[in-house]
């Protein structure tokens, strides 16, 4: 399920079924008060207890972005401007 910024709605995501949750704010453009997804990315991780993988869109704009999503939980994510290097970093989990 793509557009998850709470916990709240992690934990319902998952029990409802999803496979995975996307962390995303699509790109701020829908409502410009919503929180940036690298800062929403450790609550949804911490709501999901490992049950899905924890993907993130948008907000990687370097390596140093990936970086960070990274260290924060997430497994995959999507960079629009490289792709190449985000889809070049795949975590397992531990």
């Amino acid at each position: 399920m793509k557009g998850v910024l709470t916990g709240d709605d992690a934990r319902r995501a998952v029990d409802e079924g999803a496979a995975a949750v996307v962390v995303s704010n699509h790109g701020g453009r829908q409502l410009d008060c919503v929180a940036a997804s690298l800062r929403a990315l450790p609550e949804v991780i911490a709501a999901v207890h490992g049950r899905v993988e924890v993907l993130m869109d948008g907000g990687i704009r370097r390596g140093a972005d990936i970086v960070k999503a990274i260290c924060l939980g997430a497994s995959r994510g999507s960079m629009r401007a490289s792709i190449r290097l985000w889809l070049a970093v795949r975590v397992r989990p531990a």
